[in-house]
Order: structure tokens, then C-alpha cells, then sequence
């Protein structure tokens, strides 16, 4: 099966709008998305750790992000600006 592709920004819009749900993480506006690389990964991405205003997430609320980004990565891949 074929992934969608998205910007990175974009997968990490939708990571934040899951995780403003949860109270730990209710001021979430946008997660940080960065390249991966290697065998072992599902895909060319992963959460970065920073929301995109250079705040550093709570342990709790990164835990969670990870949890999707894991269901994510199955359906999603990501077109990085410097590959077009």
C-alpha cells in the first residue's frame, strides 16, 4: 500500500491537534518534524521532541506524541523541501 505524502509541517499539525486533547499537552500548536533514516525505521520521519515555537515537550506529552507518530508513519511519509 501506497503512503500519502505530506510536508513536514503539515504531520505535524496533525500530531499537535490529537495532542491538544490530552492535558498535558493542551498548548501544543505544531510539532517539530525531522528526517529518519536507517533499516529499521517505517518512515522517513519522526517527532522532533520542540513544538514549533522551540518549547521543549513534557516527557508525557512526548510519550504520547511518539504513540502516533507510530500509527502515523503507516499511513503517512513526508516530502522534505530539499528532495524537490
Amino acid at each position: 500500500m501506497s503512503k500519502t505524502k505530506l510536508n513536514p509541517d503539515e504531520i505535524g499539525e496533525m500530531i499537535a491537534a490529537e495532542l491538544r486533547d490530552q492535558p498535558c499537552c493542551a498548548s501544543m500548536t505544531s510539532i517539530i518534524i525531522v528526517p529518519e533514516s536507517g533499516d529499521r525505521s517505517e518512515g522517513n520521519w519522526r517527532v522532533g521532541g520542540y513544538s514549533r515555537s522551540d518549547e521543549k515537550m513534557l516527557p508525557d506529552c512526548f510519550r504520547l506524541a511518539l504513540g502516533i507518530q507510530t500509527r502515523l508513519m503507516k499511513e503517512y511519509d513526508v516530502i522534505w523541501p530539499h528532495y524537490q
